[in-house]
């Protein structure tokens, strides 16, 4: 004699709705903010540098630009 189960109704299964797909994580929005204020912060300094240099963008005020972007730390 076999001794099997046998579920007598069907349970039904219930899952999460999914998520949104333009619906972005807390996180992710953080780190975009993150982000965004960086490179506002960057292009203000890079047009105060401009502003300062006569505000001409030349090849020698590029070179400065890249210097003071890509030296620093903070960046």
């Amino acid at each position: 004699m076999a001794y099997a189960r046998v579920a007598h109704a069907p349970h039904e299964f219930v899952a999460a709705p999914p998520k949104p797909k333009n619906q972005r994580s807390l996180w992710r929005r953080l780190l975009e903010a993150i982000v965004e204020s960086r490179r506002l912060a960057a292009e203000r300094e890079i047009a105060l540098l401009i502003k300062d240099r006569g505000g001409k963008f030349t090849d020698e005020t590029e070179r400065e630009i890249e210097q003071i972007l890509f030296s620093r730390t903070r960046w």
